[in-house]
Formats: structure tokens, sequence, C-alpha cells
């Protein structure tokens, strides 16, 4: 079961991490333990300093943490982990790692042009996150909604899930370590 009142967009990743901890009683001793338990080894002091904001996971055992965390507090998947954002750029490298956000996919598009049924992104390589959301003006919302995902722009995309809309009229796809391929989201309007 989801945690009522769990994180939200607006939440920040520390807000949301810390709400979650004291929603459900938990110690970060026991968060701790519970990770170790999963083959999942993240220091006290790192699970306290993402809960107080002062540094937030982005490496790859970190991310497997995060995941592991939604489970143990009964959150809905990737509720953290899309708090998260794409990853910081360290020192003078300014770029994200291939295949990460572009400008396109977490900015508003405006498009009168002929009424869109797909959004996706095409992954040549392995990436670190990857976020697509797609909101819908409330007096026209789709009638369905997938998650979708082809292994090369040739192949035919399939659907992999169906997603529902949020009460902000938007559907989101999240993913942590993304396998090469097409990722997207699909609608249908009738």
């Amino acid at each position: 079961m989801a945690l009522s009142g769990g994180p939200t967009m607006a939440d920040s990743f520390d807000r949301a991490l810390r709400g979650a901890i004291r929603a459900r009683g938990q110690s970060l001793e026991r968060l701790h333990v519970k990770l170790a338990e999963r083959g999942i080894h993240v220091s006290m002091a790192s699970l306290g300093n993402w809960q107080r904001g002062r540094c937030r996971p982005e490496r790859s055992q970190s991310l497997r943490a995060v995941r592991a965390l939604e489970e143990i507090l009964d959150l809905a998947p990737y509720s953290l982990a899309v708090l998260l954002g794409p990853r910081r750029p360290r020192g003078r490298w300014v770029r994200t790692v291939h295949g990460g956000p572009s400008y396109r996919d977490v900015c508003e598009v405006h498009d009168d042009g002929p009424e869109a049924t797909f959004d996706q992104r095409w992954f040549r390589f392995p990436a670190h996150t990857y976020l697509l959301r797609v909101q819908f003006e409330p007096d026209t919302l789709p009638t369905r909604c997938h998650r979708t995902w082809q292994p090369n722009v040739s192949a035919p995309s399939a659907d992999v899930q169906e997603l529902r809309l949020s009460g902000w009229h938007t559907v989101r796809v999240a993913d942590l370590e993304v396998r090469p391929g097409v990722h997207g989201i699909r609608w249908e309007w009738d």
C-alpha cells in the first residue's frame, strides 16, 4: 500500500524522504539494517545527509538504495527517485551522462501542430536517469496512456505498462540505469 500523502513532484528529495521515514516510524539505524539485508550497503551518515539535504544519492549503489527505500517505506515506485532529477555536474564537466534528459524532456513544449499521440526518447547508450512527463489540458484528456519501449528505432514499439493520469492530468516515466532503446509514452484520444 502506498503512503497516503506521499511525495509529490513539488517536494524536494530530502523533505520527501524525511517525511516518509517519520510517517513510517522508522529510524535511520533500522533503515540501514534493512538495506544491508538486501545487500545494499549505505552508511548511516549518508542516510542522514540525504534526509537533511546535505547531499543526495547519485552513484549506482546509492540509487539502488533509493529504490529499496521506496519499497521499505511502502512508497509508490520511483516516488523518491523522480525527485532527484538529473545528476549534478562535477567540477568543469557540465553535461550529464550520454542519454541524460534533454531540454525538451524537462521543459514545457507547446505545439500548435497536429494532435500528438506519443512522446519518446532514443538512448543509444545506457543512461543514469530518465524522466519523461507529459501533461494534458484538463479539457482534452486521453482515454488511455501507456509506457512504451522498443530496442531500436526500426523495431516496432511495444506497450510495457498502462499509466494512470495523476490529479494534475500528468503521466510520467522515470527510470534509473536506463538501457539503450527507445523509451516513451503513448496515448489514445478516443
